[in-house]
């Protein structure tokens, strides 16, 4: 299992998200016509490139994501935003449940809260490193 795979897991087990956004968990994009509220994360810093490009193959991996958590209300956005930060913060230990990673720590980095004014919509983006070692 690779680490997105691992994030979409953990979020999905997490009952906190899952009563708020059922399945509505996606890699990079929303789908056309999904209600909200919904997530979205997307790898936004990759370390581990630079380190390959030097010939550097395994070793601790710090891969930034960013988790954006959509809704029509921005209350709505900041609620499932304070789930995900709950469930992800800090966390270490088996990641992604049964064939999942080892993760020894996610840090969370911050957050950006967002407007869409042409849907009418709103987001709260979380940002965390993943540390791990492969």
């Amino acid at each position: 299992m690779n680490i997105g795979q691992c994030i979409h897991e953990q979020l999905a087990a997490t009952a906190a998200i899952t009563a708020l956004v059922a399945n509505r968990i996606y890699q990079l994009q929303l789908p056309d016509n999904c209600p909200n509220p919904a997530i979205v994360f997307s790898l936004i810093d990759d370390p581990q490139e630079q380190a390959q490009a030097m010939g550097i193959t395994t070793g601790p991996q710090e891969p930034g994501y960013q988790i954006a958590c959509w809704d029509d209300t921005l209350a709505g956005a900041q609620a499932l935003a304070a789930a995900v930060k709950t469930a992800l913060q800090d966390f270490s230990g088996l990641f992604g449940g049964a064939g999942g990673i080892t993760v020894t720590w996610i840090y969370y980095e911050g957050k950006t809260e967002l407007a869409d004014p042409d849907t009418g919509t709103f987001q709260v983006i979380l940002q965390f490193k993943i540390c791990f070692t492969e």
